[in-house]
């Protein structure tokens, strides 16, 4: 992800920014629906395909892993400086969408993973693209909120095919199909974007090896793990917490609809909790609010873990808590990263947290269910915990150190990327 350098003498006021932001965000929406299409109905999969349950973790570890691969590819190819945004994003979700469908067509496990490898790899083409246009069109000023919103869109299009399974169709099949056509809509619509963006991408190349090189700064070494810590927890929870809440409330035996509808709840819950934290980060700082998230995040987390006898109602509050403070967070540590880091590296060092980022919730992904099944739910849940934890304490390191002094001149300059993908 290249950097981004204002553009001298630009008006602060754009007529399409807030429609491009708004059209971004809608489009991100609707794309990255196909991101857990298949892993939020595991049942219906497994009963297809007469796979044991237990193993279907695989398919979405397989998207992570494919999003990895190419994020490093679109790096090193430099794809966001060789396509124009709009051509790479429909592009890219057209591909996901194709990959998504052809589970339709190849009903197999091993043809599953490979499949949803390959959407992981165009998803790749999709958020990281969407924020850099996010930013492309915001001042630097206006970045956190900006980027916030942008993660909102992201986790309620994380959380879209449990509603269209709970509301919808209990059927697995239309859950694919209509995240396919999520997919093609949004980046259609990401087309639209209208003009040219006032502070248009002109920064210095993103490189790998810049980005690990970078990692040598203590700072940037320990915002990099508290985002690590972070990403051990997200995107587990989101996988699991559906089957986790089923489990809990009827020993897995509870309506298919109601368990889907109420885990879209949780997860969505998401969007309030990025916004908030973006505002209350304005103002109290971006530290202290991260580590206020991750708190709450840990002792929900927790609470969920030890209430085995508590009424199904208590256990859904407890569960949109987590799902409120488990990506909140997410937005601010990819800004710490910039806060820290030498400003001519900045794209090379998200490009690196990302990657290490999504590394990280592939494993503890693989992790869980086998936590789950050879302990218990409680035991694995409380293995998430430790993300929280350790981040918290990573914080207060990082607090303990003055931050860089950087004039007004340099801080406008800056690549001013202030999210990377949850």
């Amino acid at each position: 992800m290249a950097g981004i350098t204002t553009v001298a003498a630009v008006s602060t006021t754009r007529p399409h920014t807030k429609s491009a932001v708004l059209i971004i965000c809608v489009a991100t929406l609707l794309s990255i629906s196909v991101w857990f299409s298949a892993s939020f109905i595991i049942k219906g999969i497994s009963a297809q395909w007469q796979v044991p349950e237990a193993q279907l973790f695989w398919v979405t570890f397989g998207v992570q892993a494919g999003f990895i691969l190419g994020a490093i590819a679109s790096a090193l190819l430099r794809l966001p400086d060789r396509l124009s945004a709009r051509v790479l994003y429909s592009s890219c979700a057209a591909g996901a969408a194709a990959a998504n469908l052809l589970l339709l067509v190849f009903p197999g496990f091993e043809a599953a993973l490979a499949l949803r490898l390959a959407t992981g790899i165009f998803l790749a083409g999709i958020y990281p693209v969407a924020v850099r246009e996010t930013l492309a069109w915001v001042s630097p000023g206006r970045r956190g909120f900006a980027s916030s919103t942008l993660l909102a869109a992201l986790t309620i299009g994380s959380a879209a095919p449990h509603l269209i399974n709970g509301v919808g169709s209990a059927d697995w099949r239309v859950v694919i199909i209509a995240t396919s056509i999520c997919s093609i809509v949004g980046g259609l619509l990401f087309l639209l974007v209208p003009g040219t963006a006032p502070y248009r991408d002109t920064g210095t190349r993103v490189s790998l090896r810049q980005g690990l090189a970078v990692l040598r700064n203590r700072k940037v070494l320990l915002v990099n793990l508290t985002y690590f810590s972070h990403m051990w927890e997200l995107y587990a929870m989101w996988t699991f917490v559906g089957a986790l809440f089923a489990h809990r409330i009827s020993g897995g035996a509870a309506p298919t609809g109601l368990v889907a509808v109420a885990s879209f709840v949780i997860i969505a819950s998401g969007a309030l909790g990025c916004i908030a934290a973006g505002l209350l980060a304005d103002r109290f700082g971006k530290i202290m609010i991260s580590q206020m998230f991750m708190l709450l995040s840990g002792a929900a987390a927790t609470l969920v873990a030890i209430s085995a006898t508590w009424q199904p109602a208590v256990l859904l509050f407890l569960c949109v808590l987590w799902g409120m403070t488990v990506v909140g967070e997410s937005a601010l540590l990819s800004a710490l990263l910039r806060d820290h880091c030498p400003e001519a590296h900045v794209g090379s060092a998200l490009s690196v947290q990302m990657a290490g980022g999504y590394a990280i919730s592939a494993g503890s992904i693989a992790l869980f269910p086998l936590l789950a099944g050879a302990l218990s739910w409680e035991l694995a849940v409380l293995a998430l915990v430790l993300g929280p934890v350790v981040g918290i304490a990573l914080l207060q390191l990082l607090k303990s150190r003055p931050r860089p002094q950087r004039d007004n001149g340099t801080e406008s300059s800056m690549n001013g990327e202030s999210a990377s993908c949850p």
